[in-house]
């Protein structure tokens, strides 16, 4: 099944539907990945088991950093923490080479950031960064 969704649309309605859509489009092909993906059992499990370790030890790690102020729950690969200057703390990231998303600007998450669940190097690099920060 291929699905194909075009809005032609005043600007103002442009706006609010960039606003609520999800943050990355999905083509065909990728869902037919993800599903084939799906029915592999073994390897799923371990990936899954692999993630929510990362994502505990993420958690764990950024609570022992003064300057994140909160830390929100999740149930996903990503974690969205709040911090007093997003932005600041965003660009040094990149300097460091660190990528991760920067919410700031969506609504109701002024200060946030989110940051993916990586491997055990990248989840490392990313905290050690944190530690270096001056905020």
């Amino acid at each position: 099944m291929h699905v194909s969704v075009m809005l032609y649309a005043n600007e103002e309605v442009i706006h609010y539907m960039n606003t609520i859509k999800m943050p990355y489009n999905v083509t065909q092909h990728t869902i037919n990945l993800a599903l084939e993906a799906l029915n592999k059992v073994d390897v799923k499990k371990q990936f899954i088991n692999e993630l929510l370790s990362g994502r505990e030890w993420l958690e764990n790690r950024l609570k022992e950093i003064a300057f994140i102020q909160k830390i929100y729950p999740s149930d996903t690969n990503f974690i969205l923490f709040k911090v007093e200057d997003a932005n600041t703390l965003y660009k040094y990231l990149l300097t460091k080479k660190v990528i991760i998303r920067n919410r700031d600007k969506a609504p109701l998450l002024k200060g946030c950031l989110r940051v993916s669940v990586g491997t055990t190097a990248e989840n490392t690099k990313f905290i050690e960064a944190l530690k270096e920060y001056k905020a």
